[in-house]
């Protein structure tokens, strides 16, 4: 039993929203009375997932869950081990299908290219399929499925109200070979970067001239996520802080920190600019008329006063000279030269230098290029090995 009604109400709701199931469904469950200390219903069927509120709203910093462990045979064993939430008791057998009938309806809010945003919208709600879609989703061996939809669904709880967002407490492994590291942040937004899903949260800094963040944590690599309250004592002052003032980041100012004329992604960190050199046949079928076009800039004689301002918010004059010195060095017509704003530090554009090989060559900056060079120059060893 409740000690109030109004909580039963509560918990249904929550329940109902976290596991997406029916009235129907969820008055089923019911019936097994799992609230009850001594129901009638009180067998080894209800006895795992037997939830006693009179006792966890009584005293919930006190509350611990069991779960039980089961043998090859599926057989109760008689041992258990410490959960987090109550939600990690309930069988799978109850949860909704993990394949799950996902909307179709494509929303072209969340496609930032209008083009793909426009072509998916008319073809993915065809009646007989016209579209296969080729994207990848790729997530860590070591993730199980319960697991990580324990995490995506506790995420989603914590955003059903956004003016209600709570902080996480979050142990994460970035690679394989990294410390483990708990660390408490506020999610703000999930981005799906090519391979798979990051969630964008903050943190607060140690420097006093900072309140906090940003950084980019890779799903299936967060480990475990616990939803705080924000009285807990765990909370940094500086977030705290950013609450009461009501500065908290929403997804709004993420995407307004996107720049549409930057390439890469991690908005947070410093935006540099890069003079490149484009083998003609490469800009003009890939670069030219396409959105790339927004990002990297031609550049020659005719334009280069007008893009004089850019070059000096980025480079310095020994630099504004080298790129004189390219424009005059091009005597005939092989190659393009272009600068392009992109973000410092971020993967995904060494990554993209990369994957357009020879048809480019990084000028400037001296860093991104040497990096570029030693990568190249590892990967040769590798093959010049026998």
């Amino acid at each position: 039993m409740f000690y109030l009604q109004a909580e039963r109400h509560k918990w249904i709701d929550d329940f109902k929203y976290f596991y997406k199931i029916s009235d129907t469904e969820i008055q089923h469950l019911l019936q097994l009375r799992p609230f009850d200390s001594q129901g009638d219903n009180f067998t080894n069927q209800t006895r795992l997932y037997r939830l006693d509120f009179q006792i966890s709203l009584a005293n919930a910093e006190k509350t611990h869950w069991l779960k039980a462990i089961y043998d090859s045979e599926q057989k109760l064993t008689g041992n258990y081990f410490k959960v987090d939430s109550w939600l990690q008791l309930i069988p799978e057998s109850l949860e909704k299908n993990n394949h799950q009938q996902f909307n179709s309806e494509v929303n072209s809010e969340y496609i930032n290219n209008e083009e793909l945003a426009d072509f998916i919208t008319r073809f993915a709600n065809n009646t007989q399929k016209r579209l296969l879609f080729a994207a990848e989703f790729i997530m860590s061996a070591n993730i199980k499925k319960q697991k990580y939809n324990a995490l995506i669904n506790t995420l989603e709880l914590n955003w059903s109200k956004s003016d209600s967002v709570k902080p996480l407490k979050i142990t994460y492994k970035k690679f394989q070979t990294s410390p483990v590291i708990t660390t408490i942040i506020f999610p703000v937004i999930f981005y799906y970067i090519k391979r798979g899903p990051y969630l964008y949260a903050i943190r607060p800094t140690e420097f006093e001239d900072e309140k906090y963040y940003w950084e980019g944590y890779r799903l299936d690599r967060i480990l475990d996520v616990e939803i705080l309250d924000w009285d807990n004592e765990q909370i940094p002052v500086k977030l705290r802080e950013l609450k009461d003032e009501n500065q908290l980041p929403t997804p709004e100012d993420v995407e307004d920190s996107l720049d549409a004329d930057t390439l890469g992604y991690a908005f947070w960190k410093t935006q540099k600019m890069m003079f490149v050199r484009f083998e003609r046949n490469h800009y003009k079928n890939y670069i030219q008329d396409t959105s790339r076009q927004k990002i990297f800039k031609e550049i020659n004689f005719q334009n280069f006063q007008e893009l004089n301002n850019d070059l000096e918010r980025f480079f310095n004059n020994k630099e504004i000279t080298l790129i004189l010195q390219s424009l005059r060095g091009q005597i005939n017509e092989k190659y393009v030269f272009c600068i392009a704003k992109f973000y410092e530090e971020d993967i995904d554009v060494f990554l993209r230098i990369l994957i357009w090989g020879k048809n480019v060559k990084v000028i400037l900056p001296s860093e991104l290029k040497d990096k570029i060079f030693q990568e190249i120059q590892s990967t040769m060893k590798q093959y010049q090995e026998k």
